[in-house]
């Protein structure tokens, strides 16, 4: 199956932009996740989180929240 979302319509291609030096592409939210490639300093892709996922801190974990329910503040 296609795990790929369809394109939010109101991003452009290129609105993320690595800075600060090479990075590892990785398939989850952390390094615990496998590395999936290296995105390079300079290099531009598409904002691929539509829901804006939020993390919250509850009693020293960092747990998260769609942000279809809440916004940074």
């Amino acid at each position: 199956p296609n795990d790929i979302p369809e394109k939010p319509e109101d991003t452009e291609e290129g609105d993320v932009v690595i800075s600060g030096g090479d990075a590892y592409l990785r398939t989850g939210p952390g390094t615990q996740y496998d590395k999936a490639g290296v995105a390079h300093s300079g290099e531009k892709f598409t904002y691929a989180n539509p829901d804006e996922w939020v993390p919250v801190l509850i009693d020293g974990r960092i747990l998260w929240i769609s942000g279809k329910y809440a916004k940074r503040t």
